[in-house]
Protein backbone atom coordinates (compact mmCIF):
# COMPACT_ATOMS: atom_id res chain seq x y z
CA UNK A 1 0.00 0.00 0.00
CA UNK A 2 2.67 2.44 0.93
CA UNK A 3 4.93 1.38 -2.26
CA UNK A 4 1.77 2.03 -4.64
CA UNK A 5 1.05 5.05 -2.90
CA UNK A 6 4.56 6.70 -3.20
CA UNK A 7 4.40 5.55 -7.09
CA UNK A 8 1.53 7.36 -7.78
CA UNK A 9 2.85 10.74 -6.06
CA UNK A 10 5.73 10.32 -8.78
CA UNK A 11 3.29 9.36 -12.03
CA UNK A 12 2.50 13.01 -10.81
CA UNK A 13 4.26 15.97 -11.31
CA UNK A 14 6.49 16.32 -8.19
CA UNK A 15 9.16 13.25 -7.23
CA UNK A 16 8.49 11.66 -3.91
CA UNK A 17 12.01 12.18 -2.35
CA UNK A 18 11.16 9.25 0.14
CA UNK A 19 14.76 8.16 0.32
CA UNK A 20 15.44 11.39 2.31
CA UNK A 21 12.71 11.26 4.44
CA UNK A 22 12.19 7.31 5.55
CA UNK A 23 14.70 5.47 3.82
CA UNK A 24 18.66 5.21 3.83
CA UNK A 25 18.93 9.28 4.27
CA UNK A 26 16.25 9.34 6.79
CA UNK A 27 15.22 7.94 9.58
CA UNK A 28 14.77 4.52 8.31
CA UNK A 29 11.14 3.92 9.16
CA UNK A 30 10.34 3.10 5.84
CA UNK A 31 8.88 -0.79 6.38
CA UNK A 32 10.14 -1.50 2.78
CA UNK A 33 13.74 -0.86 3.89
CA UNK A 34 14.86 -3.96 5.76
CA UNK A 35 13.27 -5.96 2.73
CA UNK A 36 15.17 -3.94 -0.15
CA UNK A 37 18.44 -3.07 2.36
CA UNK A 38 19.17 0.13 0.32
CA UNK A 39 16.66 3.00 -1.35
CA UNK A 40 18.15 2.16 -4.59
CA UNK A 41 17.35 -1.08 -4.80
CA UNK A 42 13.34 -0.19 -3.96
CA UNK A 43 10.71 0.30 -7.49
CA UNK A 44 9.90 3.57 -5.89
CA UNK A 45 13.67 4.71 -6.41
CA UNK A 46 13.61 3.27 -9.93
CA UNK A 47 10.54 4.94 -10.66
CA UNK A 48 11.71 8.19 -9.61
CA UNK A 49 15.12 7.69 -12.25
CA UNK A 50 12.80 6.61 -14.78
CA UNK A 51 10.20 9.96 -14.03
CA UNK A 52 13.67 12.26 -13.94
CA UNK A 53 15.18 10.94 -17.54
CA UNK A 54 11.39 11.48 -18.80
CA UNK A 55 11.54 15.31 -17.83
CA UNK A 56 15.10 15.61 -18.94
CA UNK A 57 14.18 14.14 -22.48
CA UNK A 58 10.72 16.00 -22.57
CA UNK A 59 12.54 18.98 -21.67
CA UNK A 60 15.72 18.80 -24.12
CA UNK A 61 13.37 18.37 -27.21
CA UNK A 62 11.79 21.80 -26.35
CA UNK A 63 15.22 23.27 -25.52
CA UNK A 64 15.09 26.01 -28.09
CA UNK A 65 12.42 27.65 -25.82
CA UNK A 66 15.05 28.04 -22.84
CA UNK A 67 17.22 30.85 -22.44
CA UNK A 68 20.62 30.41 -20.74
CA UNK A 69 21.03 32.31 -17.27
CA UNK A 70 23.02 32.34 -14.73
CA UNK A 71 21.73 30.62 -11.68
CA UNK A 72 21.19 32.24 -8.42
CA UNK A 73 23.39 30.16 -6.78
CA UNK A 74 26.40 30.83 -9.33
CA UNK A 75 29.73 31.60 -7.66
CA UNK A 76 31.99 34.68 -9.14
CA UNK A 77 31.29 37.19 -11.68
CA UNK A 78 30.10 36.49 -15.03
CA UNK A 79 33.33 36.69 -16.41
CA UNK A 80 35.25 33.74 -14.39
CA UNK A 81 36.15 30.54 -14.52
CA UNK A 82 36.04 27.57 -11.93
CA UNK A 83 39.66 25.33 -12.46
CA UNK A 84 38.96 21.74 -11.80
CA UNK A 85 41.35 17.76 -12.38
CA UNK A 86 39.90 15.09 -13.50
CA UNK A 87 42.78 12.72 -13.36
CA UNK A 88 46.00 14.29 -14.60
CA UNK A 89 44.44 17.44 -16.87
CA UNK A 90 42.85 20.68 -15.86
CA UNK A 91 39.54 21.62 -17.48
CA UNK A 92 37.59 24.92 -16.51
CA UNK A 93 33.78 26.19 -17.12
CA UNK A 94 32.37 29.33 -16.33
CA UNK A 95 31.34 30.06 -13.14
CA UNK A 96 27.83 31.21 -13.91
CA UNK A 97 27.06 27.87 -15.54
CA UNK A 98 27.98 25.79 -11.80
CA UNK A 99 25.39 26.05 -9.28
CA UNK A 100 26.78 24.20 -5.96
CA UNK A 101 30.35 22.49 -5.59
CA UNK A 102 29.58 19.61 -2.49
CA UNK A 103 32.07 16.61 -1.11
CA UNK A 104 31.80 13.08 -2.65
CA UNK A 105 28.59 11.63 -2.66
CA UNK A 106 27.75 7.74 -3.29
CA UNK A 107 26.29 7.47 -7.19
CA UNK A 108 24.12 4.39 -7.90
CA UNK A 109 23.31 3.09 -11.79
CA UNK A 110 20.04 3.55 -13.12
CA UNK A 111 18.63 0.18 -13.05
CA UNK A 112 18.01 -1.71 -16.50
CA UNK A 113 19.80 0.89 -18.43
CA UNK A 114 22.99 1.15 -20.66
CA UNK A 115 24.89 4.00 -21.84
CA UNK A 116 28.39 4.74 -23.45
CA UNK A 117 28.40 7.13 -20.97
CA UNK A 118 28.31 5.95 -17.86
CA UNK A 119 25.19 7.75 -16.13
CA UNK A 120 23.89 7.30 -12.46
CA UNK A 121 22.11 9.20 -10.08
CA UNK A 122 23.49 11.00 -6.94
CA UNK A 123 21.90 13.13 -3.93
CA UNK A 124 23.41 16.15 -3.67
CA UNK A 125 22.25 17.89 -0.57
CA UNK A 126 18.63 15.75 -0.76
CA UNK A 127 18.29 16.57 -4.07
CA UNK A 128 18.24 13.19 -6.78
CA UNK A 129 20.35 14.61 -9.95
CA UNK A 130 21.74 12.84 -13.08
CA UNK A 131 25.13 12.21 -12.62
CA UNK A 132 27.92 11.49 -15.65
CA UNK A 133 31.09 10.53 -15.93
CA UNK A 134 32.67 13.85 -17.36
CA UNK A 135 36.32 12.29 -17.92
CA UNK A 136 34.81 9.43 -20.09
CA UNK A 137 32.61 11.99 -21.71
CA UNK A 138 35.95 14.11 -22.55
CA UNK A 139 38.63 11.01 -23.03
CA UNK A 140 40.86 11.84 -20.81
CA UNK A 141 42.30 8.94 -18.07
CA UNK A 142 40.38 8.38 -14.73
CA UNK A 143 43.22 8.55 -11.40
CA UNK A 144 45.19 5.35 -11.54
CA UNK A 145 43.60 2.88 -9.82
CA UNK A 146 43.98 2.36 -5.66
CA UNK A 147 44.41 5.89 -5.76
CA UNK A 148 41.30 8.40 -4.15
CA UNK A 149 41.97 11.52 -4.80
CA UNK A 150 41.07 13.94 -1.32
CA UNK A 151 39.81 16.62 -2.76
CA UNK A 152 37.03 14.93 -4.83
CA UNK A 153 33.90 16.70 -5.24
CA UNK A 154 30.70 16.98 -7.09
CA UNK A 155 30.18 19.77 -8.71
CA UNK A 156 26.68 20.37 -10.52
CA UNK A 157 26.48 22.48 -13.82
CA UNK A 158 23.36 24.13 -14.72
CA UNK A 159 22.43 25.28 -18.48
CA UNK A 160 19.35 26.13 -20.69
CA UNK A 161 16.91 25.15 -17.30
CA UNK A 162 18.81 22.22 -17.05
CA UNK A 163 20.85 20.48 -14.49
CA UNK A 164 23.45 17.46 -13.91
CA UNK A 165 26.65 16.33 -11.76
CA UNK A 166 29.85 14.90 -12.82
CA UNK A 167 32.68 13.94 -9.90
CA UNK A 168 35.75 16.07 -9.91
CA UNK A 169 39.42 15.29 -8.22
CA UNK A 170 40.03 18.00 -7.26
CA UNK A 171 38.35 21.91 -7.19
CA UNK A 172 41.62 24.38 -7.69
CA UNK A 173 40.54 27.59 -8.27
CA UNK A 174 38.47 30.22 -9.64
CA UNK A 175 40.11 32.82 -12.06
CA UNK A 176 39.01 35.91 -13.40
CA UNK A 177 39.06 34.99 -17.51
CA UNK A 178 38.63 36.92 -21.10
CA UNK A 179 38.38 35.49 -24.20
CA UNK A 180 41.55 37.04 -25.55
CA UNK A 181 43.50 34.74 -23.03
CA UNK A 182 42.82 31.40 -24.56
CA UNK A 183 44.50 29.59 -27.80
CA UNK A 184 42.81 27.26 -30.35
CA UNK A 185 42.60 23.59 -29.11
CA UNK A 186 44.75 20.65 -30.96
CA UNK A 187 42.08 18.51 -32.34
CA UNK A 188 41.30 15.52 -29.87
CA UNK A 189 38.37 14.31 -28.79
CA UNK A 190 38.10 16.97 -25.71
CA UNK A 191 38.58 19.58 -28.10
CA UNK A 192 34.98 19.14 -29.38
CA UNK A 193 33.70 20.74 -25.74
CA UNK A 194 36.11 23.21 -25.40
CA UNK A 195 36.46 27.31 -26.39
CA UNK A 196 40.19 27.11 -26.07
CA UNK A 197 43.23 26.34 -23.95
CA UNK A 198 44.66 28.58 -21.45
CA UNK A 199 47.52 28.80 -19.67
CA UNK A 200 47.90 29.39 -15.48
CA UNK A 201 50.70 28.62 -13.03
CA UNK A 202 52.10 26.29 -15.61
CA UNK A 203 48.63 24.51 -16.40
CA UNK A 204 47.18 24.05 -19.46
CA UNK A 205 43.37 24.55 -19.17
CA UNK A 206 40.86 23.77 -21.51
CA UNK A 207 38.12 25.89 -20.87
CA UNK A 208 34.83 24.11 -21.79
CA UNK A 209 31.42 25.27 -23.35
CA UNK A 210 28.54 24.01 -20.93
CA UNK A 211 25.92 24.03 -23.31
CA UNK A 212 28.11 21.46 -25.56
CA UNK A 213 28.55 19.32 -22.48
CA UNK A 214 25.06 19.31 -21.38
CA UNK A 215 23.65 18.47 -25.17
CA UNK A 216 25.93 15.36 -25.26
CA UNK A 217 24.98 14.26 -21.74
CA UNK A 218 21.30 15.08 -22.76
CA UNK A 219 21.96 12.72 -26.12
CA UNK A 220 23.09 9.74 -23.88
CA UNK A 221 19.78 10.20 -21.69
CA UNK A 222 17.46 10.62 -24.45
Amino acid sequence: MIVQALLGGIASEAIVDCWNTAGIHGDRSCPELPKHTHCCNCPVYAAAARRILERRAGTDSDSNDHVSEAPASSLGPRNSIVVFRLGSEYFALPANSIQEISPECPAHSIPHRQSRLPIGLVNVQGELLITAALNVLLGTEASPKGETPRGRRHVVVACNGLRFAFLADDVCDILEHTSDQTVAAPPTLSSNFTRGLRQNGGRTIAILDPELIMGAVNREIA
